[in-house]
């Protein structure tokens, strides 16, 4: 598991989300029921954990996979 899915992994099971349901594949909306307080928790446990100013469009009801892909291309592109 990447350091980017450990962080949001830690932040879905703060925010109540049973591990079991938190996959690379669950939808974070149709799956893990996130409203968008809590997802902008996640966002700035993202930002606290890496440094970084995450904007992640949570209308289009992505999967896990999704944002730390889009998670870790601004690592890429912070560093470069």
């Amino acid at each position: 598991m990447s350091d980017v899915m450990s962080v949001i992994r830690q932040s879905l099971i703060d925010l109540g989300i049973p591990a079991h349901e938190i996959t690379s594949q669950a939808r974070v909306q149709g799956d893990l029921r996130l409203d968008s307080t809590e997802a902008v928790q996640v966002s700035l446990d993202l930002k606290k954990a890496f440094d970084l100013s995450i904007k992640i469009d949570f209308s289009t009801d992505p999967m896990l996979t999704d944002l730390v892909r889009l998670v870790e291309l601004q690592l890429v592109v912070k560093t470069a």
